[in-house]
């Protein structure tokens, strides 16, 4: 006698088979479920990066969309640099008087009051307006030691971004034209050229971005949050929070 096979009536009855293909069904979907995964994550990734204003677009930091004025003291042959359409004008009475000057006139960088002129007894100033001109907000960096703000000013013409990066939530501002964001260099080694526009240096990595794989994406993905107004002595009090690209 031919010993019986443990469970054939599974494979071979109609209601066996209907559980065995069930199995094979469910087996597949898991199968099909882990490989679309990845390419899911990926695809919701590349969402984010091209989401509505999310900063990504190629920007070399010369895009020159600030208009500033240079100013040069005719007594003491020193120059210096305002916000459009902030004024030094030495042909304004008010601008003759030394203690306007000293509390009125700040520098961008520490606010503190604009050097007194060498050159004349009672230290006051006498500026001629030499040009007006559109620049970028990395040239200012690298001039900021000679950028003046007013006092009490009215609102500049540059347009402001209010920013945040959509991992760590960083909040900053930029002035409009810089997109803070080298395409062609993002790299998940490397932290793109983003600088703290007070102090020069190039602002720290992000690790909350993360690829599909896991790997930290390090530099910051701008978006923008609104755009602002404001005085060129606010830029000098919010200083700290602006940023800018190379």
């Amino acid at each position: 006698m031919t010993p019986a096979i443990p469970g054939t009536d599974r494979l071979t009855s109609p209601d066996g088979w209907a559980n065995n293909r069930s199995r094979v069904y469910a087996g597949e979907w898991m199968t099909m479920k882990r490989c679309m995964t990845l390419p899911a994550v990926a695809l919701l990734f590349c969402f984010l990066l091209g989401g509505t204003g999310v900063s990504l677009a190629a920007d070399s930091g010369e895009e020159r969309t600030i208009p500033v004025i240079e100013w040069m003291c005719w007594s003491c042959g020193k120059r210096y640099f305002t916000f459009a359409p902030d004024t030094l004008d030495g042909k304004i009475v008010q601008h003759k008087d030394p203690n306007f000057q000293q509390s009125r006139w700040l520098m961008l960088k520490t606010r503190s009051p604009i050097k007194k002129c060498e050159k004349m007894f009672d230290g006051s100033h006498m500026f001629d307006k030499k040009k007006e001109f559109m620049t970028s907000a990395y040239v200012i960096m690298e001039q900021i030691d000679n950028y003046v703000v007013i006092k009490g000013g009215s609102a500049i013409k540059a347009k402001i971004n209010h920013v945040w990066c959509v991992g760590c939530q960083k909040n900053a501002y930029a002035f409009a034209g810089d997109d803070l964001d080298l395409w062609d260099k993002v790299s998940t080694r490397e932290v793109t050229a983003i600088f703290a526009l007070r102090s020069g240096t190039k602002i720290g990595a992000c690790e909350k971005l993360r690829l599909p794989a896991g790997e930290a994406l390090k530099p910051h993905i701008f978006a923008q949050k609104g755009a602002v107004s404001m005085s060129s002595d606010a830029i000098a009090q919010y200083l700290g929070s602006f940023l800018c690209s190379n």
